[in-house]
């Protein structure tokens, strides 16, 4: 774990996991610190150039239990 910061007006933890090969190097990623929730995501490649971006712009939570708002 990185540390603690907010996303999308929660409180999240900051994790990195690495790797090795493709198709990323490492991907950082915030979780919930309520709901066990993927918030957002970065992935980067070997040279640590951003390839791509995942944010979750709404959620709702259904029975206690945190849902990516759906259209």
């Amino acid at each position: 774990m990185l540390g603690k910061t907010g996303c999308a007006g929660r409180d999240c933890y900051i994790c990195e996991v690495k790797a090795i090969g493709e198709p990323y190097a490492r991907v950082k990623l915030w979780i919930d610190q309520e709901y066990p929730a993927l918030l957002r995501t970065e992935a980067f490649d070997e040279n640590g150039t951003p390839v791509k971006r995942l944010i979750i712009t709404s959620f709702k939570t259904h029975r206690g239990i945190m849902d990516p708002a759906r259209d």
